[in-house]
């Protein structure tokens, strides 16, 4: 993945076979085709009422989307993106991998592949 984000709409049309355990059959039609959000593969995905928060790569972004129009709707940076060394040789780079939300305060946590924390409010 090369920072992709891809909105689908699930829609159900109704089968016209009414034979038991047939019901509606699902199709999927894609909405919005988003390249390159991020610089590396997206790993996370998260929505709140009626926009998606997307995060990912090495540049330690949380991206706002609307939902319903597909633009971006803005931006934090809220980790440097810094590069780290595993066993074997193997290079990651930090990126948010999971997000917190608290309904109570309005704060975001973040949590980097480093290790590191982050907390901000949103307005």
């Amino acid at each position: 993945n090369n920072g992709d984000v891809r909105f689908w709409q699930l829609q159900c049309a109704e089968d016209s076979s009414k034979a038991i355990g047939k019901g509606p059959l699902p199709s999927l039609t894609l909405r919005y085709d988003l390249m390159g959000i991020h610089n590396g593969a997206v790993e996370l995905l998260m929505n709140v009422g009626d926009v998606l928060l997307t995060c990912g790569g090495n540049d330690g972004k949380i991206l706002g989307w609307d939902i319903s129009t597909g633009l971006r709707l803005g931006s934090v940076q809220c980790h440097p993106g810094r590069r780290i060394e595993e066993g074997g040789g193997d290079i990651l780079y930090s990126c948010v991998v999971d997000l917190l939300m608290s309904g109570k305060d309005g704060s975001i946590i973040s949590l980097c592949r480093d290790g590191s924390l982050r907390q901000f409010k949103m307005m």
